[in-house]
């Protein structure tokens, strides 16, 4: 590998990790939860095909659901400034970024979600504030 691509490499391998651990790591207790909270729905008695609307409408679930979500995307943040030789600003700052894009590809879908504005604003801005907190809970450990 020459020289000149190794810089380019060391500076967004902690952005794209980060990126991959903080959306992993979301992703995962997310559908868990969802999965969870969709059978609860269900054994209640809400018909099947009226599950996902509801779960999706409920206020108390997407609050907890974002809470959840800002709080397992924080080692994205903490990992990206971890790993990071150079700023660790700079680079957790272009990891949320890069999530936030994700998120904004997710919900440009051709059909509407049952799911309110303000969660659906709230999924693409919570990964910035969420990965700052873990890159400032690194700082502190460190």
């Amino acid at each position: 590998m020459s020289s000149d691509i190794e810089p380019n490499r060391v500076c967004t391998m902690p952005v794209l990790l980060g990126f991959c651990i903080g959306n992993g790591a979301s992703y995962a207790a997310l559908y868990l939860s969802g999965l969870v909270f969709l059978w609860v729905l269900v054994a209640q008695g809400v018909a099947p095909e009226q599950v996902y609307a509801r779960a999706y409408q409920s206020t108390p679930y997407l609050v907890y659901a974002h809470i959840l979500g800002f709080l397992t995307t924080m080692p994205g943040g903490y990992w990206t400034a971890r790993l990071s030789s150079g700023s660790p600003v700079r680079r957790t700052l272009l990891a949320s970024a890069l999530m936030s894009a994700f998120v904004v590809a997710q919900l440009a879908i051709p059909y509407d979600l049952p799911i309110p504005w303000w969660s659906q604003i709230a999924s693409v801005v919570t990964p910035i504030p969420a990965f700052i907190a873990g890159m400032l809970l690194w700082k502190h450990r460190a």
